[in-house]
This record gives C-alpha cells, structure tokens and sequence, in this order.
C-alpha cells in the first residue's frame, strides 16, 4: 500500500466524510475530490424525492447523474475510494424508499462497479441498522462484527443490499458499521445529544425519541475516525475474511447519564424536553469489547462523555458568536 494515496471520499459535506479528510490530509495523502473539476455528493434535502448521487462541476453550474458512467476516467489516478455518502434519515427514508434505493443502492453499485474496473481500493460505510435489534437490544445484549443481520427499517435494508453489492462485486474492500458517531455543532447537528444541549441553552422545547434508561455509547468522530484510518492503512485488515468493522466506544452510559452530565455542564436544574416512546430500531445500541478489533492494532481512546459535551456546548457557544447580529 502506498505511503501517499490518492483518495476520492465520497459524502464530503456529512460528519464522517469532513473529518476523514482533514486527517487524511493531515497525513500527507490527497484527496482526489478536493478543488476539482468532479465532485459526489448528497443531493436530497429530505424534500425532493429520487435524489441521486450526482456529479458536479467545480463551478457548481454543471451537474450529471452518476448513472452516466462515462465518468469513469475521472477516477484513473485514483487510488481508494472511500464510500460515505447516503441517504441516512432513517424515519424519512420510510416515506422515501424510491429516493433512499437510488441513493443508497445504485450510488453505491456503480462506485462499486468504478473501483472494480480501474481496480481501486474501496472502503465503505454502512449502519448497524443492518442488524436484526432483537440480537443486540437489552441490557447485557452486545453487538459485533458477527451479530445477525436482519434490517428491520428501509434505512437499513437499502445499506444491506449495498453492502451485498460491495462484497460480492469487489475483493478489496472494507466495511465499517459506526455507532453513534457525534461531533461539534453546526457539522453534526443531526444528533439527539447536539440537539438537546442546543435547546436548552436556547432554553426551547424539544422532543427527544429516545428512552432515558436505554444505554447509549457517544463516540466523538475524530477520535473514532482516528481507529477508522489505523485500520484502513493496516495491511492486515484488507487480509481478513471477515472485512466487517463495528467502530463504537465502550464508554457507555445509561441515556439519563448524559442529561444529568448536561445538566452538571449548563448550571440547569432542568432540561426543556419530553421523551416520545422508543422505537424498536432506538433501543440500547452498545457493542462487545471481546470483538474487537480497533484496540487490536494499539489505538487508545481519547475522548470520553464528559469532554464530548465540553465539546459540544463550546462548538455552539462559538457558532453563535459567528452568527450575525
């Protein structure tokens, strides 16, 4: 594997994608997407429907649908490409199926179909909305990279046929399955946890979809998207037949111990929300540190729940002093 790669990300506005490229570059690898004349990214807004994976010019006036697989040249000095993109809200991907199939799917089939042809290295992201929650959901029930696999939602059954399409489509391959990755606000302002510590320093009203007593593990994205790279530029893990990778903390808490750490971290005595029933596909979401394989390679853990919402209430504070006035 080169020293300095080549790398095509694709997603680059979401959270995994924006923070793998700037420690890739940090790195001395190049990102082949990056102040180009091609571009992939997410075209849907939730609102319009059959949103594809598109091409677009620098200039953001020119733009062709993937389908059109002409572009393939584009990718001739590419070396990897790392897959990020999707169509990734699972409750409005139950009213979009057409739109998450078209994205998720045949986005991901003929990215797929680029890197077997020009043989390029893949890496991509899927959910652990793949497996089956009845094998994971409970208090002293763990996922890892062998659970079963049985998607209960759209969202997760359109990333398991595009994970089907990467196996059995290309031999060098990696599939990561992340776990509630959480980053600054505004980069990551999708969740729960950003969310609730955004209304209550906002001091407004917000529904939380999430069971206080559940057990939840928040995993601040540069540090896990620091296990992410150590794993992807190990030699040894594109040897493995089983090339799965759930990348979660095992810093785990009950959902009531972020509130209480919220609170503790605002001066509150109270949070400005109401807890609407869990879904099936909520539940406890922890996963079994006997399976891994990210602290196989001698990576450590930085960050932990008390620092993340440092984190998170600093990224806010300081947005809002950005704001205008």
């Amino acid at each position: 594997m080169k020293k300095q790669m080549n790398i095509f990300v694709s997603g680059e506005e979401g959270l995994i994608a924006k923070t793998l490229i700037v420690q890739l570059k940090s790195l001395g690898h190049t990102i082949a997407n990056e102040n180009s004349k091609f571009d992939i990214y997410r075209t849907y807004d939730h609102t319009i429907k059959n949103a594809n994976f598109m091409f677009k010019n620098v200039n953001r006036k020119l733009e062709v649908d993937i389908r059109n697989l002409s572009f393939i040249d584009l990718f001739k000095n590419v070396d990897m490409i790392i897959h990020c993109a999707s169509y990734v809200n699972t409750n409005k991907v139950e009213h979009d199926l057409e739109g998450a199939c078209s994205s998720n799917v045949l986005g991901t089939l003929n990215l797929a179909h680029i890197a077997k042809t020009l043989n390029i290295l893949f890496v991509n992201f899927s959910t652990t909305a793949t497996m089956n929650p009845r094998s994971y959901n409970g208090n002293t029930l763990k996922l890892c990279e062998e659970t079963e696999r049985l998607p209960r939602t759209y969202y997760g059954q359109t990333k398991m046929v595009a994970e089907y399409l990467v196996k059995w489509n290309l031999e060098k391959y990696l599939n990561f399955l992340p776990v509630f990755f959480v980053g600054p606000f505004p980069l990551d302002n999708s969740s729960e946890l950003v969310k609730i510590i955004y209304h209550t320093i906002h001091n407004t009203h917000y529904d939380v979809t999430l069971s206080e007593q559940n057990f939840k593990a928040y995993f601040w994205c540069e540090d896990a998207c620091d296990a992410i790279i150590r794993i992807i530029f190990n030699p040894e893990s594109w040897k493995l037949d089983n090339k799965d990778f759930v990348i979660a903390t095992y810093d785990i808490h009950k959902y009531q111990d972020y509130l209480d750490l919220i609170k503790q971290k605002l001066g509150v005595d109270s949070l400005p929300i109401t807890f609407l029933s869990d879904k099936d596909y909520l539940g406890n979401h922890i996963s079994s540190a006997q399976k891994s394989r990210k602290y196989s390679i001698g990576w450590e853990q930085k960050v932990f729940a008390p620092e993340i919402i440092d984190r998170i209430i600093q990224s806010i504070k300081d947005n809002e002093i950005q704001l205008p006035k």
